[in-house]
């Protein structure tokens, strides 16, 4: 107990552990304002202002748009990798097209109803804005 109050360090496991969480809250903090989102973070917080989130942390702001260009990537990763094997799948006998793929809107919108999302049909757009 002498030996605590001489250092002045926190030596019992719980408090140990509180530092060491904290360490990594901190380093966390850190990385996220060293990351650069594809979306400014002006523009996160527009969206999440219209939705009526409120935050002035930016941390906060700055994780939602890394966790939105997350989940774009793998969208759309997903649907590269499902137009590759339907390709694939279609030209078994043929020559290749040397890493050229064309993804349509029905490869998208199939792939991103996974994410609980919806893309109305491009037709659905026309009907909207006449």
């Amino acid at each position: 107990m002498a030996e605590r109050v001489k250092s002045g360090v926190s030596s019992t496991p719980k408090e140990k552990l509180a530092n060491a969480k904290q360490q990594q809250l901190s380093d966390f903090l850190v990385e996220i304002e060293n990351q650069v989102p594809a979306e400014d973070d002006l523009f996160t917080q527009h969206c999440l202002t219209t939705e009526e989130f409120k935050s002035a942390d930016k941390n906060i702001i700055r994780l939602v748009s890394l966790a939105a260009q997350k989940m774009l990537w793998e969208m759309g990763n997903e649907t590269l990798q499902a137009r590759k094997t339907s390709e694939e799948n279609l030209n078994t006998g043929t020559e290749e097209r040397k890493g050229r793929y064309r993804i349509v809107t029905t490869d998208i919108t199939s792939n991103v109803t996974k994410y609980g999302l919806s893309l109305p049909n491009p037709e659905d757009f026309t009907k909207s804005y006449i």
